[in-house]
């Protein structure tokens, strides 16, 4: 599983001008508040077959993606006293927490963007140290333009019409839903669902009288020939397996070199499609409040009408056993008579 957040460099435009600003500042220190004698550590370190000064290229879709990879160490400062009670210096392990994350920069276009491959809370912290504002200008996340709205569309349209399209403008489908993250309204329970018939589940729990609030959903997703599981949050988190990837582009690619790819292609392709089919529904009047309200309330309906069903079923089988069980008791009886006869 692949864990993934993008912020947007505004200062850059050119993969190469972030580049040496980074060897040229590859490694930070900064005073510890509490013991100024002593460093803090920021670091961009090399990964194994990621050379720094080699760019890597990715082409699919008729577009070309420069990218460079590696980690990011940093260590914070814990909120401590630095000498115990007798006056001894504590551990460096008791005042400082290291924290490393793989990050991922990449130009597209004219714009150059940084995914971090941890939940987006840290990610934001680390950029925030390792890359300070004053050398690398203005960093901040990504807007998606994803609501809670958007999830709802996306799974009503699978539930709805899951072999068509999600616009007519492209080949963009939901072909499975395999999990969902929500709340219910008074934001003190999470709700999440797994496994393949999620769509049952995520009706009965998430929409039953609209009562809880939709956080995530994890669909696979599938565009021209490229079909992947991706976990769509509104936290700025999110989540990609690689072993569910099926099609072309990305096929001879292995270990990080794939799920790099699969991180710039949900970025770059996926996530934008699905806004832009989003928004291409409310235009044509296929999505809307009211729309979203009729849904929930057909979907409530449903629901009373298989509950209704599924009692019934009960209720009848139940009735067979009852009269299964009769009938065996009077096997038994039979079978002890002859027995009785036998014997005589």
């Amino acid at each position: 599983m692949i864990k993934f957040g993008v912020l947007q460099l505004h200062q850059f435009n050119r993969l190469e001008d972030f580049l040496q600003v980074l060897l040229d500042s590859q490694r930070i220190v900064q005073p510890l508040r509490s013991l100024p004698e002593e460093n803090l550590n920021y670091e961009a370190r090399s990964i194994e077959g990621f050379p720094l000064r080699e760019p890597k290229v990715l082409r699919f879709n008729e577009k070309e993606v420069r990218y460079i990879f590696f980690s990011g160490y940093i260590e914070t400062e814990k909120r401590i006293e630095p000498y115990d009670e007798s006056g001894q210096l504590r551990n460096r392990e008791e005042r400082v927490t290291p924290f490393a994350s793989d990050i991922l920069v990449f130009q597209f276009e004219n714009n150059l963007y940084a995914a971090t491959l941890c939940g987006f809370t840290n990610g934001k912290k680390l950029m925030k140290l390792l890359f300070p504002q004053e050398q690398y200008g203005l960093i901040e996340p990504v807007d998606y333009k994803l609501t809670e709205d958007v999830l709802y569309w996306l799974f009503k349209h699978y539930i709805d019409t899951p072999d068509n399209a999600l616009s007519e403008n492209n080949e963009l489908y939901v072909t499975a839903l395999k999990s969902y993250m929500g709340k219910t309204k008074d934001n003190l329970n999470a709700v999440r669902g797994e496994g393949n018939r999620i769509s049952t589940i995520l009706g009965t729990l998430a929409f039953m009288f609209n009562s809880e609030q939709v956080k995530s959903l994890r669909p696979q997703m599938q565009y021209e020939n490229e079909s992947m599981l991706l976990e769509i949050t509104l936290t700025g988190t999110f989540k990609l397996w690689n072993n569910t990837y099926r099609g072309r582009a990305f096929r001879t690619l292995n270990g990080k070199e794939k799920e790099n790819a699969l991180i710039i292609y949900a970025f770059l392709i996926i996530l934008p499609l699905i806004v832009e089919s989003y928004d291409e529904s409310i235009e044509a009047n296929e999505w809307s409040p009211q729309l979203k309200l009729d849904f929930v309330k057909r979907l409530g309906s449903e629901i009373r009408q298989r509950v209704e069903t599924e009692l019934q079923r009960i209720e009848h089988d139940s009735r067979r056993e009852d009269t299964n069980e009769d009938d065996e008791l009077i096997e038994d009886d039979l079978e002890y008579d002859l027995e009785i006869d036998d014997e005589e």
